[in-house]
């Protein structure tokens, strides 16, 4: 990537392993200073120890959690001023064939990986419409295109990501 993203601060959810830790490593390599959110105390822990040098850190987040993640945001405010990009990208992908897959299985699969992306752009936003400026960067899947045998609940929560980003 070859942006300048001097100054700017990025929230990434999910951003201990993966996918998102390497879109973390990324904005830090192109200049942000970058907040990691995980879901366990190791795992902000470990963003940590990776953001703290940049001036980031690792936080814990439970994004299914709606006040936890207006406290986030309000927590990054207070720290570094602002939040000028959102990555939510957290999310899980537990492998059950379609019979084992229970209504708890697909409502759990729904909040991580699809209600959690509303819950925590609609929390940033009033921030970056006062700020005049933000971008939000929902995190997806081809997999939603093609479908894959095991992830029934996981393609369908990466279809319904891109409906709600469109």
């Amino acid at each position: 990537m070859n942006l300048d993203l001097s100054g700017q601060i990025a929230l990434v959810t999910g951003a201990s392993r993966g996918i998102g830790q390497a879109i973390a490593d990324e904005l830090v390599k192109c200049g942000a200073k970058v907040i990691g959110t995980a879901t366990s105390e190791d795992g902000a822990k470990a963003i940590n120890t990776r953001l703290q040098a940049s001036g980031g850190r690792g936080e814990v987040l439970n994004v299914t959690d709606p006040k936890a993640c207006e406290d986030i945001i309000d927590l990054i405010v207070k720290d570094f001023g602002g939040i000028d990009v959102l990555v939510n990208n957290a999310g899980i992908d537990p492998r059950k064939t379609w019979n084992e897959i229970t209504v708890e299985d697909w409502d759990h699969v729904m909040a991580t990986n699809v209600r959690s992306q509303f819950i925590c752009a609609k929390a940033v936003f009033p921030l970056m419409k006062q700020q005049d400026y933000g971008k939000i960067i929902n995190v997806s899947s081809v997999v939603f295109l093609t479908g894959q045998k095991g992830y029934v609940h996981y393609v369908a929560s990466k279809g319904a990501i891109i409906g709600f980003t469109r």
